[in-house]
Order: C-alpha cells, then structure tokens, then sequence
C-alpha cells in the first residue's frame, strides 16, 4: 500500500458485499473512488472518502425495519399534528453525537418518489421480538423512523434470549400521549411522554391470575398475591426498593432494576405490572389491553382473567379470573381444579388415566367479585356454553380477548351515563363492569377507584374482537381525558384526572332529554361469527348481520369520508364494509390469500379508509378502502428508472493503433484472463514495499533490456545482410551458367553462319 496509515470501519453488522462509487461508469476510465457502500445484514451503509476520518453519509432510508422481527404494528392516520414533530425532537436527541456525519448529500441517485396525496400526518407504531418500539412518520411515501423506545432497559439483564421481551400488544393514546405496552413474559409497562430528562423510581406491582382455584390453597395463594401486590406497590414511601426487599415475590419472567432509572427524553416508564408463575410455568401471553386518560386507568386481560390498574396512584384494583366475573350467573358447570400441577396432572393421565375429580362447590375467594342482581340477556344470542366449547377443561380457559372504557348505560333503563368496562370473552360473552371515581380532582389522587360489575351480559357466537358506543347522533362516543401539556413533568399534580360524572355524560344525558328516543346510545359489538348494533339503556338489538361462511379476523370502527362505518377483514380474504349503525354493505371485495397467518395477525385499520398490514418479515403494505384515494394511487406511485445522461466515455489509447483493431481495448482485455494464457518467460509480480533495494534491481533490468535490444536490432540487420549477399551469389551463379551455354551453342560455328 502506498498510503502511510491504514483505516479500520467497524460496522453494526455483517457485511455483505461493498463496491466504490466513481464518477465515471467506465472501466477503462480512470477510477477515483469518492465513496464506498456497504450493505450490510441489517442496512446500508455509504462511506465519504474525500472527507477526513472517513464518515458515513446520512442514510435517508428506512433500512432497518426488519433489524428486529416485527411483532405487532398500530396504524394512525389523521393523527394530532403536533405529535409527530414532538418525537421527532426527542428521537433526534436520542441519536449518538460520537457518530461522525458527513456533511454531503447522499451520493446514491436514481429513480423518483410519488406525490403523497394525504394532506393529514400520518404515523406508524412497531413493537419488536427484542422488546423496542418504533415510531415512524407514514405521512410521505417513504417511511421514516421518528423515535426508538428500548424497553428492556427497565429490566435486569437475561443471559438468555429476548423473547420474554417481545411486544405482544400496544395502546397510544393520541391526546395524552400515553404509551401502554404488553410483553410476551406477562409484564405490562405504561410510558408517559416527557421532553425533559428525569431521573426517578419506577413504580412496580406483582400480582397473579390464576384460572380456578385450588381446592386447598388457591384461596390462601390469592390472598398472599393480593398482599404482595400491594406491598409491592412502589409509590411514593419506598419506590423500587420496597418492591426489591420482599423475598416473597411471586416468580417473574423479568425482573425490574432496583434503584433509580435514569430517564431520557422521550417515553418514560411510570408503572410497571409484572404477572406471576403458576405452577412453575409462566403467564398466559396477555390477549387484550386498554387505556383510559379520562379514567386514568389500564386494563388488561389473558387466558386466565383480567387486571385493571390504578395509573396515578400506581395501585392494582382488580385482579380476577374469568370465571368470577360471572358471580352466580355463570351458566356453565365449572369443575375445581386438582391440588396437582399441570405437570403432576400429565404424567398421572400419562401413567394410569386419572379422572377429573367430580364437581364441587368452587369457594369465593377474598376480593371476589360478587354479582349483581340486575340482568339483561338477549334471547336472541342466548345459547349453551358447550356449543362454543369442546370440553370442561376449555371452559376455564376462557380468555379476555377484548376491553373498552367507555361512558355507557350500563344498566337497562339508566338515566344517566356512568365510566365503565367493557370486557369481552374468547365464548362470546360481553360483561360490563361499573367504575366508581372520587367526586373531586383532589379525592381521584387518594382514595380509591371502585370497580364492580354491573350486571348487564351479552352474549354472541364467536370470540369478541371490537366493542365501540355511538351516541344517538351516530357519532363515536369516547371518554376524553386532559391532553398533554409541554411543561408537562413526572408528578402527581401534572396527571390528567377524572372526577365523578364526565362532561361527556352531562352532555349525552341532555341530549337524550331532548330525544324522544328512549335509547340515547347504541353499542357495536363484533364476535367472530356476528355483528350486533345493541341499543342502550334498553338493551334490545336494534340490527345484526351473522357470516355465513368466513369468519371475521378483524374489525374496527372507522372514519371514511367524515361517516362512521365498520370495516371487518374475512378469513376468506375478503374485506367488508358495513354502514352504522344500519349494518348496511358498503363494500365487498376479495383481497389476499385464505390462509395467510401473518395478514391476519399484523392488519390494522385506520381512520379516512386506510389500512396496513406486515405481507413479509421486511415488508408493509398499505391499502385504501376510500374510492377517492384510489384514483390518486397512480401519482403516488414512484419511478424505479429515470433516463438520465451517460458521462462521456475516454478517449482511445495507444493500444488501438499498436494491435491494429478498431475496438476499444482496456487493461482488462490485454492483461486480464481473458488475454489468454501468459508465456513462460513472463514473470509473476508478488505484492510488497517498494524498497531501495527494489528500486536499483528494477533499474539493473531495465538496462539489460535495452542492452538485449539493442543485440537483437543487430542480429537484425546482419541477417538481412546476409539475405542480399547470398541473392548476388545466386544471381551470379546464374549469369555463369547462361554464359556458358552461349558460348557451348556458337563454339563450331563460322562467321559467315552467324
């Protein structure tokens, strides 16, 4: 190498294949390398070459969607205008200031964006396997990363894999900023959005769901998750340390750092709820989770029960199983569960075919919910448990599957709107759970929150999968809570509150005064096999659609031209649009494959008819169910080719007229392989430094070249000397004989013969 030092790139990842960018495309040209792309396993990487310490050039791309497996996703169009610049500050901030830029643009050019035709922002939420969440800006064509959230920072770090880490469920709330995240190891952290770094504990609360108590000592062991949860409550008397001195917490898949977290800029962790083991073996992965800024609470729900959090004053108010929800109006015989584990139980089946042991009375344990006297059932989605499961054992998985606070009617013939909770079951029933908030703002940070169920069940066929309330004008009714606020700090005081009776309820009360309408308010309620508009408080169903055929994989209540409608994805790969709340078909069309797992578990709806789901480990598509945006597609659609105008190629070398052809000859075609085999006098050059020594023998030889042709000019020229005196020879020769035989033919001849 001629340089005198020698620079060493670390990149993130492993290299694939790197080539020099030039300024010229042709070879024979000569090739000054202004810049080196890298691509990597996980990116793209440009290197400046003409600048000091060789940075890298901004990558305006997207490259790294796929550097984690993409668990879950949550679309947002139209959403508040100021959110997306707000994660943007913060996510700039968050960038590596050691990581040297370079201050040219990006070299690599070529094709054309299209025209975005949305005038709304547009944002885009992934969580991660490895426990991130990122924030992208959808507005423009091209994706761009806003704002990276690392979770796993809050826990201890695991010598064994991420996937206790990975984001299972994900809830923004768009007006308070609130971000609520579930992981795969049963733990359920709420973020609240900060500009300013902060240091400070994080709130811990332990607590265990169990799916049917043991006949001898799930009461006790409930009892003792109860006090362990609130003991390990860390608010403001011990913070984490309360939580790190108990030596009787449940079994966890993570466990939190102790001490002060330093926080920065961005989502910062304020609560933390971490579910316990049972049996040795970890949580059910949570199926369902909601949030409420007006209420100030967080519920979330597995195959096992459901837990609803106390967000300001970091408390647990409920943790129950699905089955004490139903207090005495469950309609299924539930058998106790054997004092064995499930490990115990599958070897004894395995080894002598144990029975179930016979039904008996299940004891109501500490804290259960007891039922309300009030009912309503409709008759016409009443049916038998044992239709929607196979057998006693399915029945105690019955799982949350769906969860929404809501200011409702929860009662047939209420006058006035209450905050409740809407839960949703994997059998098809809806239970809807009453919440009691202090009076005064100053009361909501000190004494409790009641939860108690209100009475009110519906039933339908199939697993719930979306509850939403209109209000008698068709418009979605939803509890809206304090938005955030710049100077905003971690606090009590600066935390959105709700006190008694909402503004929300006032206002639906006075407007159902004014309405002849008994029913002031209609509950969507979509289950896997049906679709039901409920009125309330009368709850009677007012309109119904049921699938024939394919089942429903999701739905959403949604925005599409300023009207409310509900959008439904088939499992037959259909899509389905039906007006609210008459039910009526707006639009039904094929879409996909039947059969693709990954559409239907990563496809989310959004507001003005837009839609996004994960068609490949590394890849978003985005669809529109609007037949306006439909005919913009064409000017959003991009150019991968542009014409553009070729450098001009080098003029040709010597090397044309010495050989005598008209093609261009580079050195390639004369020294490389394809110039055939070299000769055997021709020597083979060994990389090395060019030392004196080297210099002076390079001299020597090129002496003894000249030397050697010089030997060979005169070995030349003696050879054509050689040539003329051997041509007179034979001339001469020539001349002897034909002079001869004139001589021989006249010798006897007179000269009078002549």
């Amino acid at each position: 190498m001629r340089g005198k030092s020698v620079s060493v790139l670390d990149m993130a990842s492993a290299i694939v294949d790197f080539i020099p960018l030039c300024d010229t495309p042709h070879v024979a040209d000569f090739q000054a390398p202004y810049a080196v792309a890298v691509l990597l396993e996980k990116g793209l990487v440009v290197v400046d070459l003409t600048s000091a310490g060789y940075p890298c050039f901004e990558n305006p791309y997207a490259m790294d969607v796929h550097e984690s497996p993409v668990t879950c996703c949550r679309y947002l169009a139209d959403c508040p205008p100021d959110l997306i610049p707000a994660l943007y500050s913060v996510g700039a901030k968050a960038k590596p200031s050691h990581a040297a830029r370079s201050s040219g643009q990006w070299p690599i050019k070529g094709g054309k964006w299209g025209v975005s035709a949305c005038s709304y922002p547009e944002m885009l939420v992934t969580g991660h396997a490895d426990g991130s969440v990122k924030f992208w800006d959808a507005s423009a064509v091209m994706l761009q990363v806003l704002y990276t959230l690392k979770t796993g920072k809050l826990f201890e770090r695991r010598t064994t894999t991420d996937e206790p880490l990975a984001i299972s469920r994900l809830v923004l709330c768009q007006d308070s900023r609130v971000l609520v995240v579930a992981a795969a190891g049963g733990h359920v952290v709420v973020f609240r959005f900060c500009q300013h770094e902060a240091t400070a504990d994080v709130s811990v609360v332990h607590t265990t769901l169990l799916s049917e108590l043991d006949e001898h000592a799930s009461a006790d062991a409930h009892d003792a998750g109860r006090t362990r949860s609130s003991q390990g409550v860390s608010g403001d008397k011990g913070g984490v340390q309360g939580q790190a001195a108990l030596s009787h917490d449940p079994k966890t898949s993570v466990q939190v750092r102790a001490g002060a977290h330093k926080l920065a800029p961005g989502y910062q962790a304020d609560l933390v709820c971490l579910l316990g083991w049972v049996d040795d073996e970890p949580p059910a992965p949570v199926s369902s989770l909601a949030y409420s800024s007006a209420y100030g609470t967080v519920a979330f729900g597995n195959d096992n029960g459901l837990v609803v959090l106390d967000c300001l004053q970091k408390t647990l108010l409920l943790c129950v199983s699905t089955a004490d929800l139903y207090g005495t109006q469950d309609p299924h015989a539930r058998t106790p569960r054997t004092p064995l584990s499930r490990k115990e139980q599958d070897s004894r089946h395995a080894s002598d075919g144990a029975k179930t042991p016979p039904s008996e009375q299940r004891p109501t344990p500490a804290g259960a919910l007891e039922p309300s006297a009030a009912s309503r059932l409709d008759k016409d989605a009443a049916f038998s448990r044992s239709s929607s499961v196979s057998s006693t054992e399915t029945a105690f998985r019955e799982a949350v599957v769906a969860l929404a606070f809501v200011d409702a009617y929860t009662k047939r013939h209420d006058e006035r709107t209450t905050p409740s909770l809407w839960v949703g079951t994997s059998v098809g029933a809806l239970l809807v759970l009453d919440i009691q908030l202090p009076t005064t703002a100053d009361a909501r940070l000190q004494q409790p929150v009641m939860v108690s169920p209100s009475g009110s069940i519906f039933r339908l066929r199939g697993a719930l999968l979306t509850v939403a309330l209109l209000d008698c004008s068709g418009h979605l009714v939803h509890s809206t809570g304090d938005k955030w606020k710049a100077d905003q700090r971690r606090c009590p005081s600066a935390e959105p509150v709700r006190a008694g009776t909402s503004k929300a309820s006032r206002t639906a009360s006075q407007s159902g005064e004014a309405n002849s309408d008994p029913d002031r308010q209609m509950a969507v309620v979509v289950s896997e096999q049906q679709v039901r508009v409920i009125s309330l408080p009368s709850h009677t169903a007012r309109f119904k659609a049921d699938m024939a055929a394919d089942g429903i994989a999701r739905a959403d209540v949604v925005t599409l031209k300023d009207t409310l409608c509900l959008a439904c994805l088939l499992t037959g790969a259909r899509l389905l649009v039906y007006s609210l709340p008459s039910l009526r078909t707006l639009l039904d069309a094929d879409y996909g494959s039947a059969g693709d797992v990954r559409m239907a578990r990563t496809f989310c709806f959004s507001n003005k008819g837009h839609a996004l789901y994960l068609c490949s480990p590394s890849e978003l598509q985005k669809l529109t169910l609007s037949a306006d945006m439909a005919k913009e597609v064409t000017d959003m659609l991009g150019e991968l080719f542009i014409p553009c105008d070729t450098p001009e190629a080098p003029k040709p070398s010597f090397f044309r007229n010495l050989f005598g052809s008209s093609a261009v000859l580079d050195r390639e075609e004369l020294f490389g392989d394809s110039s055939g085999k070299a000769l055997r006098m021709t020597a083979t050059h060994i990389p090395g430094p060019a030392s004196l020594t080297e210099r002076q023998t390079t001299g020597t030889l090129s002496e003894i070249g000249r030397a050697r042709e010089a030997v060979d000019e005169r070995g030349h020229r003696l050879g054509e000397l050689d040539d003329r005196t051997q041509r007179m020879r034979d001339n001469a020769e020539q001349f002897q004989s034909n002079s001869r035989a004139l001589a021989d033919k006249y010798k006897n001849k007179k000269w009078y013969q002549l």
